[in-house]
């Protein structure tokens, strides 16, 4: 095997930082998202791995969840701009 073909082998696991690449999110949001149970890990000896698998399984539950939910329409979108404009206008009657 040539170097070439190992540059190509898609890893099984990661570390941390390159997960956070690979959801464009921080770090924190990747420990909510394993202590959720949404995006596996482990130590190994002191090192976090995180399970690439778990990653693509994750964002196929997201786009999966994304199609499910209906889309607001741009008079919807619209009405609520103009409600919060007129309750930004108001004057405020708590005392």
């Amino acid at each position: 095997m040539s170097i070439t073909d190992l540059e190509m082998i898609e890893p099984f696991v990661v570390r941390p930082r390159t997960a956070c690449r690979l959801l464009d999110c921080g770090v924190t949001r990747l420990y909510a998202l394993i202590a959720r149970g949404e995006v596996e890990s482990f130590l190994d000896g002191g090192s976090r791995k995180i399970v690439v698998a778990s990653i693509k399984d994750y964002l196929d539950r997201q786009r999966a969840a994304s199609k499910s939910e209906p889309k607001p329409s741009c008079k919807t979108a619209a009405a609520t701009t103009a409600r919060r404009a007129r309750e930004a206008a108001e004057p405020s009657t708590a005392a």
